[in-house]
């Protein structure tokens, strides 16, 4: 997500929230055949350059997925349900489970990304080294 700063904590019980929502509750027809149409056609769309085709097959590669999933990708989307998306969202995408990173001017945004996040770490620029796993330098 991006925002501005001052409202970076909202932005954080938006998304959590909406995670919450997508575990709870079946996502609505309308929703699902949304996605399921943008998933489906920037597939087609990704199929018909030769990047594409080849982005497709060195990713089936890499995972170790057999290369003929190449025909049943747009039937296995088709075939998701709003349960089978319920039930993803629960066990995946538990916001109490979530990591969340939120990079700006700490001092503009207030409280609020302490308020959403209790157990928040400030790093200093100066101390942030992301090939860590800490995120610190020296940890």
């Amino acid at each position: 997500m991006q925002t501005k700063n001052q409202s970076a904590g909202q932005v954080v019980e938006l998304i959590k929230g909406e995670l919450t929502r997508l575990g709870t509750e079946p996502a609505s027809p309308a929703e699902l055949q949304a996605r399921k149409s943008v998933l489906i056609g920037d597939y087609g769309r990704d199929l018909g350059t030769s990047g594409g085709l080849a982005d497709i097959l060195g990713g089936l590669a890499v995972y170790g997925v057999p290369l003929d999933e190449i025909q049943s990708y747009t039937d296995k989307v088709s075939a998701v349900s709003a349960q089978d998306v319920q039930a993803f969202s629960k066990a995946e995408l538990d916001p109490a489970k979530a990591s969340v990173i939120v990079v700006g001017d700490a001092k503009a945004m207030g409280d609020g990304v302490k308020a959403a996040t209790p157990k928040a770490v400030t790093i200093p620029i100066d101390k942030l080294d992301l090939d860590n796993t800490t995120l610190t330098k020296g940890k």
